[in-house]
């Protein structure tokens, strides 16, 4: 296959603008989504749905614990195949990125990249190459299920980056969706697993990321699989929420950021304090959560009415816990309003404590058992925001007597 390419350099980057035939790239276009978090049997039932769905209209994807990309979504591909079908004057002016493997082809320049100049020339790509895309998956998805796929005018324009890793990639597409376009920010923060960065702020971001996927991933964690760390899908609050609050309390206490064992330790013991105070209302994915035997049989009644299951035969149907105290008693406190009301009450709490100690954290958390009903709290339930939130720290403030 050969194309023309333009050299661009910027900074100490060197990266080629060219075009393709949608036909010719079809089958060299490798669409991956990125998945670490999908371990139970019905989480891979789901995506290997979802896969064969677009198997169905003739996309070829995988689930990759290592992937750049968010999921496909089918509703926007069908809608660009639409676009492009339906419209005569309908075309792709932006072009997409795609990062190329070039190690195993010794001498590459000299052997491919036919000169004319510096700046311009044609490239002779090898027959087996294939590109990974960094930016511009759904346009590719959406064309390769259109008429105009085929099409002998149709041309793709690209940008390539030749010997891209899958740390660059990581990079380049938060740099271009995290600064111009609206994806969802736990995709965005997801992606610092595979940033290597010396820039202060990529660091800070990437600390907090590994923070918040250690609580999430931990079993022994009050936030055990509590973290929607996608964004989307099972959990009480998202990724994006998590580090944006958690960041905004660090800073009003001046923590270290780069001591990410101690912000752990805190966390985990101050939130693990409010699960075991609030039980009922915080949801604990264990069975010793119950040691009231009124909350079993008030679960255990929940489970057999309505959802015809039998937690003394099944242990396994714990798991349903969640969902029951979240969405069924409808308790605040581990979603946006009450969990980001005690992340700011935490620098409070904190500077009279100032170590990792249960006892000394508990003893201050448990001054507010049964004085804050988290399900129907006015506060809670007549909006959302950080209004709401800083009304419901001042509420847990007066009942602790600390000063605002």
């Amino acid at each position: 296959m050969k194309i023309p390419y333009i050299k661009i350099v910027q900074k100490n980057e060197v990266f080629y603008i060219t075009k393709f035939k949608a036909s010719e790239l079809k089958g060299r276009i490798n669409f991956h989504f990125r998945e670490p978090y999908s371990n139970t049997p019905e989480e891979v039932i789901k995506y290997n749905d979802y896969i064969d769905k677009l198997k169905k209209k003739g996309i070829e994807i995988n689930a990759s614990d290592e992937g750049v990309q968010r999921r496909i979504q089918i509703s926007r591909i069908n809608k660009i195949q639409q676009f492009l079908d339906e419209n005569d004057d309908s075309y792709f002016p932006t072009s997409v990125v795609l990062g190329v493997d070039i190690s195993k082809y010794e001498g590459f320049e000299q052997s491919y990249l036919k000169m004319e100049s510096n700046d311009f020339g044609e490239i002779e790509l090898p027959h087996d190459i294939t590109f990974q895309i960094v930016d511009g998956q759904h346009r590719l998805a959406g064309l390769f299920i259109s008429d105009m796929v085929n099409k002998e005018d149709f041309e793709v324009s690209a940008v390539l980056l030749f010997n891209a890793t899958k740390y660059t990639c990581a990079k380049v597409f938060a740099d271009i969706n995290g600064n111009q376009t609206p994806v969802n920010k736990s995709v965005i923060y997801d992606l610092f697993d595979l940033v290597n960065s010396t820039n202060s702020k990529s660091n800070k971001i990437k600390t907090l990321h590994m923070l918040c996927k250690k609580l999430n991933n931990d079993p022994e964690s009050p936030l055990f699989h509590h973290i929607k760390m996608l964004g989307i899908g099972g959990g009480a609050i998202s990724q994006a929420f998590f580090i944006q609050s958690v960041d905004e309390v660090l800073k009003s206490i001046n923590f270290d950021i780069s001591n990410i064992q101690s912000i752990y330790s805190h966390l985990f013991i101050y939130l693990k304090c409010f699960q075991r105070v609030f039980k009922k209302q915080w949801p604990v994915i264990e069975s010793k959560a119950f040691d009231d035997i009124s909350d079993f049989n008030e679960y255990a009644s929940y489970l057999s009415e309505v959802l015809n299951k039998d937690i003394y035969n099944n242990p396994n149907q714990f798991i349903d816990y969640s969902n029951y105290v979240l969405k069924i008693q409808r308790s605040q406190l581990l979603k946006t309003n009450g969990f980001g009301s005690i992340m700011l009450l935490f620098p409070f709490v904190y500077n009279e404590v100032k170590e990792a100690n249960y006892e000394k954290y508990f003893n201050i958390i448990n001054s507010l058992k049964d004085k804050i009903d988290w399900a129907n709290d006015e506060i809670l339930i007549q909006g959302t925001g950080k209004k709401n939130q800083k009304k419901m720290l001042y509420k847990i403030l007066k009942i602790l007597n600390y000063s605002i």
